[in-house]
Order: structure tokens, then C-alpha cells, then sequence
């Protein structure tokens, strides 16, 4: 299912339905999926999610811990 920007906003696999949600402020960016929240850095890449910890180097991802 799409919102009215064209956003996925939850999927359906196997009989199982998974929300995602949008930041209102900057509503292509993707904060939650399945219920648990997904942060960002300044530049903008995925600080933490699912509890892993992600650190970037030059604009690539470095290490995943």
C-alpha cells in the first residue's frame, strides 16, 4: 500500500502485514519499519536500527556492530 506521496507504507508477505513510517517533516525519509525506529546521522546516512549501530567513513559505511 502506497500513502499520497507514493511512499511504501506497508507491505504484505506471507499473511504478514509490516508498517512503514515517514518522517513528516522530510516525508521521503524512512523512520520505522516493522515497528522499530530507524535514526540518522547529520549527513544523512542510518545511524542505528534493529539495534545495530551503523558508522560511516567518507560517505561509506565502515562497520555495522
Amino acid at each position: 500500500m502506497y500513502n499520497n506521496i507514493g511512499n511504501i507504507v506497508s507491505v504484505t508477505k506471507n499473511g504478514v502485514t509490516t508498517q512503514l513510517g515517514y518522517d513528516t517533516a522530510q516525508p521521503d525519509r524512512l523512520i520505522s519499519y516493522g515497528g522499530k525506529a530507524i535514526t540518522y546521522n547529520t549527513n544523512g546516512g542510518v545511524s542505528s536500527y534493529d539495534g545495530w549501530d551503523y558508522t560511516w567513513s567518507k560517505g561509506k559505511l565502515s562497520t555495522i556492530r
